[in-house]
């Protein structure tokens, strides 16, 4: 049996030398390898039931840390878009206000002008009305 064993161990590897792999070192009893697997497993067992309660405080606390994280960078994120919000906002009122200023000189432009050109014809209509009026 112990020889079947050590054919089961050893392995060849790449370059054809054989390569003993330690599985057989965790064998309780090389004789009965159903056992050994049989009393292995029943330890896991045991030592995974015991160690449920510290594992459930520590899968806990890392989805709470992961809970707060996230919150934090959530309340983070609604600060700064408020803050883009404000300053968004003041950016287009400031920009209304030049854009207000800028359609209120050209309005005052245009009526310079219409009044400019107003003004020009009139030297011309004091001419016409005097002549009109000195004919009397």
């Amino acid at each position: 049996m112990s020889l079947q064993i050590q054919q089961l161990n050893t392995a060849v590897s790449v370059k054809g030398d054989p390569v003993m792999s330690n599985w057989s070192a965790w064998l309780l009893w090389p004789d009965n390898v159903a056992l050994s697997e049989f009393t292995l497993g029943l330890l896991a067992m045991v030592v995974l039931y015991a160690a449920r309660k510290p594992m459930h405080g520590i899968i806990h606390s890392l989805c709470t840390l992961a809970s707060h994280g996230t919150r934090f960078v959530s309340r983070w994120m609604l600060r700064a878009a408020e803050g883009m919000q404000l300053r968004n906002q003041a950016v287009f009122l400031a920009h209304s206000q030049d854009s207000e200023a800028v359609r209120i000189d050209w309005e005052f432009e245009r009526v310079g002008n219409l009044i400019r050109k107003d003004l020009q014809e009139f030297p011309v209509l004091q001419c016409i009305g005097g002549s009109i009026g000195g004919s009397r």
